[in-house]
């Protein structure tokens, strides 16, 4: 028997262990964009809801780990995309689901929080054209301590789609 290829093994696991973590039956069925970091903060798992031509609104959605010893917060964000990129929280309120502004959003150190539908996740307004599937997007996440960070949002469509009521 032939001796193994250890890089090739560990390659194929990673491969395997990628494909899991983006399939399911809440994620979309395609591959997100790599992680990004800026001082202890990184982004991974990032994608944006594609939209067609004359759709004003997506979100936009990823996992921010912070690794440091101290908490640290996202002041501000920014695309090209939308005239407005505001941070959002889905909530049950009166037995009903709903969207609020969420001013700012603190990312514990050691921790991570995860931008979803259904949870957290930034809500693009008045986006300036079709967000094309496939095709990967730009947002600035300003973090009080790591700084700016321009994360690649690829354009997604899926099981995962949620209705933004009230925009």
């Amino acid at each position: 028997m032939p001796p193994m290829n250890t890089p090739a093994l560990a390659g194929f696991a990673a491969l395997l262990l990628t494909l899991a973590a983006c399939s399911g039956p809440d994620q979309p069925e395609i591959h997100r964009t790599e992680a990004v970091a800026a001082g202890d903060v990184a982004i991974s798992g990032s994608w944006v809801r594609a939209v067609g031509e004359g759709v004003r609104m997506s979100a936009a959605y990823g996992t921010i780990s912070n690794q440091g010893d101290e908490p640290d917060r996202i002041v501000s964000l920014a695309s090209p995309i939308a005239e407005v990129v505001e941070l959002h929280e889905s909530i049950e309120q009166d037995g009903r689901s709903m969207m609020r502004p969420v001013n700012g959003l603190e990312i514990p150190a050691g921790d991570e929080v995860i931008l979803e539908p259904g949870g957290y996740h930034v809500m693009l307004i008045g986006v300036a054209g079709p967000l094309v599937e496939g095709e990967t997007y730009d947002i600035t996440i300003t973090f009080e301590k790591a700084g700016d960070l321009s994360v690649p949002m690829m354009a997604m469509s899926g099981k995962s789609a949620m209705t933004h009521v009230g925009h």
